[in-house]
């Protein structure tokens, strides 16, 4: 069934919510599996900020980013 196109936008209802910080997803953004749940890209955004700061290192290991040591 084809909707009203002379409907309000508005009015219809979020794709989802972000299950981490009850943030509305509207169709045609994305969104992020991390952790075992899919995430806003406000959420992605922290974490990946939050471990930039925090574990940089962690953070290559978890994008398979190449490491070496200096001597």
């Amino acid at each position: 069934m084809l909707k009203n196109p002379l409907r309000d936008i508005q009015d219809d209802p979020p794709a989802l919510n972000c299950p981490e910080c009850g943030g509305e997803v509207w169709p045609g953004q994305s969104t992020y599996f991390l952790y075992g749940r899919m995430v806003c890209v406000e959420c992605f955004k922290k974490e990946i900020s939050y471990q930039m700061e925090n574990d940089p290192r962690g953070l290559a290991l978890e994008l398979g980013i190449d490491m070496e040591q200096v001597s």
